[in-house]
């Protein structure tokens, strides 16, 4: 699949539903700045982007967050997680979502005890995990390049 035709806009960054506005691909901070009036935080190293109470892929409910140490990767962080009494939980259901919008993922593994699901469209990549730093959580990613 040609990356011009990727499904939801991957081509050209993260769409959000809500307003309708694409956060390009491997922009600073400076740019993403002025898209969709996100929360700026900055550290001593690292800029810090978020846009909270979002929606991307066509309803699910997420806060986005970019790092300019990161710059070709976007976090999304499911929204309302503590309705889920587990990460598997949460996981599931949010495996549940990203396979209606997207179908079965591309590569499913187990990294460390815990599933890993990605969706890869040439240098786009979609993926939905579980990790534990501390505690069990699920990652949700979305990357161009890495």
């Amino acid at each position: 699949m040609s990356e011009e035709n990727l499904p939801l806009g991957l081509a050209h960054g993260l769409m959000l539903d809500n307003p309708k506005i694409t956060i390009p691909w491997q922009s600073d901070v400076t740019t993403l700045s002025s898209i969709g009036d996100p929360t700026i935080l900055t550290s001593s190293k690292v800029t810090f982007v978020s846009w909270k109470d979002r929606t991307v892929f066509n309803g699910i409910e997420v806060d986005v967050q970019f790092r300019s140490d990161f710059n070709k990767i976007f976090w999304l962080d499911l929204r309302d997680k503590s309705r889920f009494e587990s990460a598997t939980a949460a996981f599931s259901y949010l495996r549940e979502l990203v396979v209606e919008r997207l179908g079965e993922p591309h590569l499913s593994q187990i990294d460390d005890g815990y599933p890993w699901e990605q969706w890869n469209y040439g240098s786009v990549r979609v993926s939905v995990r579980i990790a534990e730093r501390f505690v069990e959580y699920v990652s949700f990613m979305v990357s161009k390049g890495l």
